[in-house]
């Protein structure tokens, strides 16, 4: 596979507009993880230790423009503690936001989370 995801059938130039309207386009460039801030680790609920349990999660979330994550979602609901240390951990993590054109845009990004004892 080539580097330019042409085969993904992913948008070479997107058009973005704004909600006041403004539109541009231009490379897109997805969000990164901003290096510069350190994640604090995930809670790890204490009776789940406890009973030597495991999850693997996975998150999407939405990053807006100034790399903050704004919501999240569970895909795959594993039971409330695991989903819960996951939704409260997520949004504390920051990203370098997206690009179109240069212009940084809401994304959406995904993450698995492994707990095991």
């Amino acid at each position: 596979m080539s580097g330019d995801f042409s085969e993904l059938g992913a948008v070479q130039n997107p058009t973005y507009t704004k909600l006041d309207g403004t539109k541009f386009s231009g490379e897109y460039k997805p969000s990164l993880t901003d290096l510069r801030v350190p994640r604090k680790p995930l809670h790890f609920p204490f009776w789940r230790a406890l009973a030597k349990d495991s999850a693997s999660i996975l998150v999407y979330f939405v990053v807006d423009e100034t790399g903050k994550v704004v919501s999240a979602h569970i895909a795959n609901p594993t039971g409330k503690s695991f989903d819960e240390s996951v939704l409260e951990g997520v949004k504390q993590w920051r990203y370098i936001p997206a690009t179109i054109g240069g212009h940084p845009v809401k994304d959406i990004a995904g993450a698995r989370v492994e707990f095991s004892d």
